[in-house]
């Protein structure tokens, strides 16, 4: 499959946006020549706004659902929803890219049921939050590595493994 525009979506939080950027930089050494577009919220675009692995930065704007923001991006090859919920899941459903990719947790059974209406492959992770507190010693992927697994469902074969947030003069703390 020739890739040619991708679509990332990760609407949560600035944390965890943070923590997908070894997962984006992995797609953009996977598909040095794409356009990488990436769909988060405003209050985490300032992650990924001066970002070398991304092409452009959308905001979902609040009074927006995500599923028709998504629709504006109808033609892209590829969509990944970076976040295990139902809102990034909708807004890449709503691309109709051949290739859809997502994940949710084990134990969301009717997330994993309405995942297969809007993701072409879904991941299945095992850190499902509702659970690895209460069964201490339990060994789950670490957030990084999940949405890296994403990439690699992509295509993506050399990992990039290292958090990366570029930050200029303007937007770095006096």
């Amino acid at each position: 499959m020739n890739v040619r525009r991708i679509v990332l979506s990760r609407l949560d939080r600035v944390g965890d946006l943070i923590l997908s950027t070894p997962a984006i930089a992995t797609l953009r050494k996977a598909f040095a020549d794409a356009h990488v577009t990436i769909v988060c919220s405003e209050y985490n675009a300032v992650v990924v706004e001066h970002s070398p692995d991304v092409d452009a930065v959308e905001t979902l704007p609040p009074h927006i659902a995500p599923h028709r923001f998504g629709e504006r991006f109808r033609g892209v090859d590829l969509a990944i929803a970076l976040a295990p919920n139902a809102a990034d899941m909708r807004l890449v459903a709503a691309t109709r890219a051949p290739r859809r990719i997502g994940y949710t947790y084990e134990r969301r059974y009717v997330t994993r049921l309405t995942a297969r209406l809007w993701l072409t492959d879904c991941l299945i992770s095992n850190a499902d939050p509702a659970t690895c507190e209460r069964e201490p010693g339990r060994i789950v992927m670490h957030e990084v590595n999940q949405v890296l697994a994403l990439a690699q469902r992509a295509g993506a074969s050399e990992i990039v493994p290292d958090l990366r947030v570029m930050i200029d003069d303007a937007t770095a703390p006096r």
